[in-house]
């Protein structure tokens, strides 16, 4: 299994994007979550759009392992990636 460095990530992004550039939210994917293409090799966004960054809608499973699912998401505060929860999704929500 691979792995991914989000402070690294991090790092790149506030180094070489503008702020209102830098993604808020990440979305990491396992290999058999990969994101479809149509036949003239566009993204399929529809589904991502639907579920937002609720924990909750993400293929109507919990974030996290399940059933072989490996989604994993995250929020971008002031100095780092920082995984997005249940609790974090309400705060944020809430303003």
């Amino acid at each position: 299994e691979g792995s991914f460095d989000l402070e690294h990530l991090f790092s790149v992004v506030k180094e070489k994007l503008p702020n209102y550039a830098q993604p808020q939210f990440i979305r990491l994917c396992g290999e058999e979550e990969r994101i479809g293409v149509t036949g003239t090799f566009k993204y399929r966004k529809i589904q991502l759009v639907e579920e937002g960054f609720n924990p909750r809608n993400i293929a109507a499973a919990e974030v996290g392992e399940e059933a072989g699912r490996t989604i994993r998401l995250f929020f971008r505060d002031k100095k780092q990636f920082i995984p997005l929860d249940d609790t974090l999704y309400k705060r944020i929500i809430s303003g």
